[in-house]
């Protein structure tokens, strides 16, 4: 969110207690910082980072067709199944990766925004947009779109595909909620819900 401070308690209740590593809400709310640990930062950084999450993307996604074209040639239903099974959890893995790029993306809009400046409002026409305004669109509209993706590929079979904990109140760090669709539901419509946000802090197209 491009105002972190103003998402309520019950809209970062669900994640902000396994944040345990963050000093304080400054930390928590740095998606490059959040775990008090602070290593890619700037335009040299953000870049060089994604490239290498794009490589690693590219790798999966060659060996997902690969496993497409061995399933394409077997007969035997249960070896089918469980190489389905396989490349629906790369599939789920690249989500992950893309999550990472989105964040570091979002974070680095984030660090190159004047907060203390008021976009201009003007009858001008056409008027296009400041840069950040699109990044932030399109990396807002990347990160609902995979995240809709990941509910896709996990619902009706959570266990099989992560590690889920046995109760909800037995989620931790190393176990997922079994209310981990309610969650990640929840999460896009709070990301809809604050959309908006930009026009407070960008000039906005009119073309």
């Amino acid at each position: 969110m491009l105002f972190p401070n103003e998402l309520k308690p019950d809209e970062k209740d669900y994640y902000r207690k396994f944040l345990f590593q963050a000093n304080d809400e400054a930390h928590a709310n740095d998606f490059l910082d959040i775990q008090n640990s602070s290593f890619v930062r700037g335009y040299a950084g953000v870049f060089i980072a994604n490239q290498n999450i794009d490589k690693a993307i590219l790798k999966f996604d060659e060996a997902i067709n690969n496993i497409k074209i061995i399933i394409s040639n077997l007969a035997d239903k249960t070896l089918i199944e469980k190489l389905e099974l396989y490349n629906s959890r790369l599939s789920l893995l690249i989500c992950f990766m893309n999550n990472v790029h989105n964040s570091i993306t979002f974070q680095h809009i984030i660090d190159t925004t004047d907060y203390e400046r008021e976009p201009e409002i003007s009858p001008e026409w056409p008027l296009y947009a400041e840069e950040n305004l699109l990044k932030f669109e399109a990396v807002h509209r990347r990160e609902i779109d995979n995240t809709n993706e990941i509910i896709r590929l996990i619902k009706g079979r959570e266990e099989v595909m992560l590690e889920i904990a046995t109760t909800h109140e037995l989620e931790d760090i190393f176990l997922f909620s079994p209310k981990l669709i309610e969650q990640l539901t929840n999460k896009t419509h709070i990301m809809m819900d604050h959309l908006l946000d930009d026009k407070r802090l960008y000039v906005t197209h009119n073309i």
